[in-house]
């Protein structure tokens, strides 16, 4: 089923539940090895996570705090955003 098929026959009505559930089925089918690849990755991480637990801690770590700083400049742009068109940014 192509995308436009999934779609109703009238211009700017969306398509069914049912229609968007096939749509995403078919491409999960058609990409069957993105997903495989992922569960092997996820795998490998949890079982080097069980042998080094503190690298695995150390990598966490490390990621939650790139995580929180980009939040932080995001938020503080949008803060600035905001107060400039004199809406509330708090």
């Amino acid at each position: 089923m192509t995308a436009q098929a999934a779609y109703a026959h009238r211009p700017g009505e969306f398509a069914s539940a049912a229609a968007r559930l096939k749509m995403m089925n078919a491409v999960l089918a058609q990409n069957w090895w993105a997903v495989a690849i992922r569960g092997v990755a996820a795998i490998l991480f949890g079982l080097i996570a069980l042998a080094l637990p503190g690298a695995a801690i150390l990598g966490f770590t490390l990621l939650f705090a790139a995580y929180v700083l980009v939040d932080g400049i995001f938020a503080i742009v949008s803060a600035v955003r905001a107060a400039r068109r004199h809406e509330r940014w708090g």
